[in-house]
């Protein structure tokens, strides 16, 4: 009898419980965010009143690093990750001044033709000035190659750049204090 109830048990037998299948369609993973073709270095020099001091280098990847000098809430190195959102923030403002068409010192390219009533030739002047609060701002795009550094005394009352340096100031505000 032993022997009969080996075999009806053996019957009965289906093999391992599989385990329950997850209720509904697994989420897809999501795809990594492709870095934005920006970065951007950004140096605020000193004057001689009390002009904050500090540089800023944002990454493809949305990295930004701080190091404050004088003058400053924060001084010394800090670090921060911009959202995709803020990146591209970055590059509108970028966009939008026509940086790349700025010539080294932020302003528009002058008329390059020189049309006088009457005719006669054309004069172009130039300013210098001192003591302000100098910038120096490059924007590279190093998927495509291009590169370009302004050097912007604002010695006049706007830089075409400063749109573009407000954007990258109110990123790093807390640190700066100001």
């Amino acid at each position: 009898m032993h022997r009969a109830s080996l075999i009806l048990l053996a019957a009965c037998w289906t093999g391992p419980v599989a385990e329950p299948a997850p209720a509904g369609d697994p989420a897809p993973a999501k795809p990594a965010e492709k870095s934005v073709d920006l970065a951007i270095e950004y140096r605020r020099a000193p004057c001689f009143g009390q002009c904050p001091i500090y540089q800023v280098a944002i990454k493809p990847d949305g990295n930004l690093i701080y190091f404050g000098r004088d003058n400053v809430a924060v001084p010394g190195q800090q670090q921060r990750h911009l959202t995709r959102h803020q990146m591209r923030e970055l590059e509108k403002a970028v966009e939008s001044t026509h940086f790349f068409t700025l010539d080294d010192q932020g302003n528009e390219p002058p008329d390059q033709s020189c049309h006088k009533p009457g005719g006669g030739t054309c004069s172009f002047s130039f300013s210098v000035c001192t003591d302000t609060p100098h910038t120096v701002l490059t924007v590279s795009r190093p998927e495509r190659g291009g590169s370009h550094t302004i050097d912007d005394a604002h010695c006049t009352d706007s830089s075409a750049a400063e749109p573009l340096e407000r954007a990258i100031d109110a990123l790093v505000r807390p640190w700066v204090g100001q």
